[in-house]
């Protein structure tokens, strides 16, 4: 199993994402292109608020006198005369909370008159600065320990970034001075690279302009919309250049179903936004505390370096054709040494998949550490055709289905599915060239090891049973186009590039 820890947290490296936020209610910019996904007219208050004022501390007491104690396994502070304390308490230097009920130190994610705050789970002081989880999120948390909520534009340092109204940094359209920009998850405009969007390709600029007209890209001359997509056929080469952002086949449309808030439509992006310094404080924009839980998650702090998670008590639901836990162990004991030497766990990789973002990166060697884990299991002798398809139908784990509910391969629930599914858009390729929009119900899972668990359930199914034995990716990705997985023509052509592009054979071996 791929246990360790990779969060970190570098509040002097600004390792953050941008995301996209919208300033409030102000017209869109009549030069700005369209982006028909979007609809202004569902925006609500929440989605168009900004960071406004300054704020340096919260409801919090100073308290000089006291001490810890924990009874049942539960941590109090306590006063010299027996009475505990409630509420921000603040004790060498760092601030403390405890419940306001029975007064018990709480950790992880809260949320005080308003606003998150993020308290260690080793020893429950607040974290301040860059809190990055597990799953590669990025949260900023400020000097008073308040997390930026957006929808917003932030900046940090030198550098600014879109926080959605999660709190995360993702990345994000900008429009300035009448041209079309991308600002990535580091808080840089991207240059010098192709870039697939919503279904579309794009050319970013050495100024990080989108390219118009017709532009000569090393020596060959593409044909670009006044909006900057790239018209008639995608070459094999743009495609692999592109780096998988997207897939348009079975995956849902991450821009429709999480929400105005964080679709960053250029439509929206055009909208006239307000930008503030990382340590004035949120506007009160609310948020369930659901949101704020995920078992995949584990961060850690450059105030004390050490790991903490932020743990969820869902229930998991499995479905009727899942094996059960006995099931899957019962393969262990035939596990032959190749397959053995197999679940030694990756933590380093090699070519182009180290210029990739620290959270791609990360991403990549999650996935093809649990894919390594369960297919032996499963018969399944070629790993880097699942990772590709991890890469190309989450988009780097970045879509909504695959961030919020752990579906990193489009899965959708079919009739023998009996656990959590949600309904989404997505696009279906019926006849080639031709996308056509559809709602479909798709399977959710708790965490990212049952989502890789739960794709070597799914092609359990009978028809799927050519896969097992094959160690060629491509005959992997012919036979499971063929037996239905996918819908899109070109699949197979844009997953290989994939493979190639990032040497992804490497987790072969």
């Amino acid at each position: 199993m791929f246990k360790k820890t990779y969060a970190y947290l570098a509040v002097t490296m600004m390792l953050a994402t941008a995301a996209p936020t919208l300033a409030p209610a102000m017209p869109a910019l009549a030069a700005a292109p369209a982006r028909a996904a979007f609809d202004a007219s569902a925006l609500t208050a929440q989605d168009t608020a900004y960071v406004t004022s300054e704020q340096t501390t919260a409801n919090r007491s100073a308290l000089s006198l006291g001490k810890f104690t924990t009874v049942n396994g539960k941590t109090y502070y306590k006063t010299s005369d027996g009475i505990n304390k409630k509420g921000w308490i603040r004790d060498a230097g760092k601030w403390y909370y405890f419940d306001k009920g029975d007064g018990h130190m709480l950790t992880g994610w809260v949320k005080d008159d308003g606003k998150w705050y993020y308290l260690d789970k080793k020893d429950g002081h607040m974290l301040t600065g860059w809190l990055i989880f597990k799953n590669g999120r990025k949260y900023y948390l400020r000097r008073n320990g308040s997390m930026i909520q957006g929808p917003c534009w932030a900046n940090v340092g030198a550098k600014k970034y879109r926080f959605t109204a999660n709190g995360h940094v993702i990345a994000a359209w900008e429009f300035s001075n009448g041209k079309w920009y991308y600002r990535n998850t580091n808080g840089n405009v991207v240059k010098n690279r192709w870039l697939y969007y919503n279904g579309k390709y794009y050319y970013l600029t050495a100024s990080g302009a989108t390219a118009t007209g017709s532009v000569t890209i090393q020596g060959k001359k593409y044909s670009f919309s006044k909006d900057g997509d790239l018209l008639g056929n995608v070459p094999s080469t743009v495609i692999a250049a592109a780096r998988g952002s997207q897939s348009t086949t079975k995956k849902s449309d991450s821009a429709k179903s999480s929400g105005a808030a964080e679709t960053n439509t250029k439509t929206a992006a055009a909208q006239a936004v307000k930008t503030t310094s990382a340590d004035s404080d949120s506007s009160k924009d609310s948020k369930t505390d659901s949101s704020k839980t995920s078992g995949s998650e584990t961060s850690s702090s450059s105030a004390d370096k050490t790991s903490s998670a932020a743990s969820s008590a869902s229930t998991k639901t499995t479905s009727s054709s899942s094996s059960s836990a006995a099931s899957t162990k019962t393969e262990s004991n035939k596990t032959t040494a190749a397959q053995k030497t197999n679940t030694k766990e990756i933590t380093k990789v090699v070519g182009k998949l180290n210029d990739l973002s620290d959270s791609r990166r990360l991403f990549v060697i999650q996935i093809a550490n649990y894919v390594r884990k369960y297919a032996p299991k499963y018969d399944i002798k070629v790993y880097s055709p699942i990772i590709a398809q991890a890469i190309h139908e989450s988009g780097w784990g970045e879509s909504s289905l695959s961030a919020k509910y752990h579906n990193y391969f489009g899965l959708k629930c079919g009739t023998l599915w009996r656990g959590k599914s949600v309904n989404l858009s997505t696009k279906e390729e019926y006849s080639a060239g031709t996308l056509t929009t559809i709602r479909s119900n798709f399977r959710v899972y708790d965490n990212m090891e049952e989502g890789v668990k739960g794709y070597f359930e799914f092609i359990q199914l009978a028809r799927y049973a050519n896969l097992k034995g094959v160690t060629s990716p491509r005959q992997y990705l012919q036979n499971i186009k063929n037996d239905g997985y996918a819908t899109g023509s070109q699949y197979v052509d844009h997953t290989m590039a994939l493979i190639n592009l990032y040497n992804l054979t490497q987790f072969d071996n």
